[in-house]
């Protein structure tokens, strides 16, 4: 009988599901979550650099597109290894 109550705080009978399994698909919600929320921001930025113009957007303290084109530049420098990464990277944000 100990064994069956301790069994019911991992495996929950009542819904025929897996406790774990919920809590790992609830992370992977709010990661992805945040995620999209950061690529949002980052796009929020890049276009108020785009109007604002200049070195950066005055109130964040950003540079956001001279980051991204660094980023893109040391990846075409790494030639097949930056391919690889760039296509793993595609590959995380295209999953579902």
């Amino acid at each position: 009988m100990l064994i069956v109550k301790k069994l019911k705080c991992f495996y929950n009978v009542q819904k025929g599901g897996n406790i774990i399994m919920d809590w790992l698909g609830r992370i992977r919600g709010w990661a992805r979550s945040i995620t999209d929320l950061g690529i949002v921001a980052v796009a929020l930025v890049v276009v108020l650099q785009i109007l604002f113009g200049g070195g950066g957007v005055p109130f964040f303290g950003l540079d956001p597109i001279s980051g991204i084109t660094d980023i893109v530049s040391s990846l075409g420098s790494q030639g097949l290894v930056g391919l690889v990464a760039l296509g793993a990277l595609y590959w995380c944000f295209t999953k579902d």
